[in-house]
C-alpha cells in the first residue's frame, strides 16, 4: 500500500494542474487507516461461517449431499 501512495503522492505533487496554493501530500495521505476497520469489524459466529460456507459451496446442513 506504501508503494502505491508514494507514486500517487509524486503523481499529484508533479501534477501542473494543482495550481499556485495546492498542498503537498504524503505517501501516508493514500494509506488507509486499518485501526477504524479493525474497530468496527465483528468476529463472525460459528452459524454465520457455517451460512456463508453452506451458500459459496451449496452444501451443508440441510442440503442434500
Amino acid at each position: 500500500m506504501l508503494y502505491a501512495g508514494i507514486v500517487a503522492a509524486e503523481l499529484w505533487n508533479s501534477s501542473p494542474y494543482r495550481g499556485e496554493n495546492a498542498k503537498y501530500i504524503s505517501p501516508l495521505d493514500f494509506v488507509p487507516d486499518s485501526s477504524r476497520v479493525k474497530a468496527k469489524a465483528k468476529p463472525q459466529t460459528l452459524e454465520e461461517q457455517i451460512a456463508v460456507l453452506t451458500r459459496i459451496m451449496g452444501c451443508g446442513p440441510g442440503k442434500p449431499n
